[in-house]
């Protein structure tokens, strides 16, 4: 594992500008070399919850 992460979000356009600007930052023992955001366009699934799985 490379130690990548990734996630999908859902929210308002500022709810998700705060969420990638506290992402860019990371967390005080990570290392965020890179923030890549691809916008999904609509028809999407709508989250009613948080589900961790492993990353391929």
């Amino acid at each position: 594992m490379d130690g990548s992460v990734e996630a999908m979000l859902q929210g308002s356009p500022e709810q998700l500008a705060e969420m990638c600007a506290w992402l860019s930052e990371g967390m005080p023992a990570a290392l965020v070399d890179e923030l890549e955001v691809t916008e999904v366009q609509p028809p999407f699934t709508r989250f009613d919850s948080f589900e961790r799985i492993p990353t391929l």
